[in-house]
């Protein structure tokens, strides 16, 4: 997944970009299997910020973090993620999950086994890292 920053001064651009970001977090807690009401209420800010009529930023910067939290489906802990992005442009806490879910994704394409005898003509050792499920489905079909 690539992860963009929010552009300084971008104006209404801002609130694309963090309602995007938002859309972004509901959807891999959304994969991941989260809490269904997570993901709604992230998804739910996003709609509520791609809706405003009102400059993100400018309101941030006139009105703090309770002008945020004051806005309809947006809570206490989405205004503070949403000012973080607009503040420095990035939001730590969907990069570290993105970077979380890329290694949980590569990890899925191996899996660890205990000792199965011949496979292929190898023994697997436990430890070690065979191919995926699919491998070995398509070694047994082959015979």
């Amino acid at each position: 997944m690539n992860i963009t920053a929010v552009p300084p001064r971008a104006e209404l651009r801002d609130n694309a970009v963090v309602a995007e970001r938002l859309r972004e977090m509901a959807a891999l807690l959304d994969a991941q299997g989260d809490n269904a009401f997570r993901v709604a209420a992230y998804r739910n800010a996003a709609r509520t910020v791609s809706g405003l009529k009102r400059d993100l930023r400018a309101m941030f910067e006139a009105e703090g973090l309770a002008g945020l939290d004051a806005l309809p489906t947006i809570g206490p802990g989405i205004a503070a993620a949403i000012g973080e992005m607009l503040h420095t442009g990035r939001w730590t806490r969907l990069e570290q999950l993105a970077a979380w879910c890329t290694v949980q994704a590569r990890q899925e394409d191996h899996v660890e086994l205990e000792p199965l005898g011949l496979v292929d003509g190898h023994q697997l050792q436990p430890g070690r890292f065979a191919p995926g499920i699919q491998v070995l489905q398509a070694l047994f079909q082959a015979g």
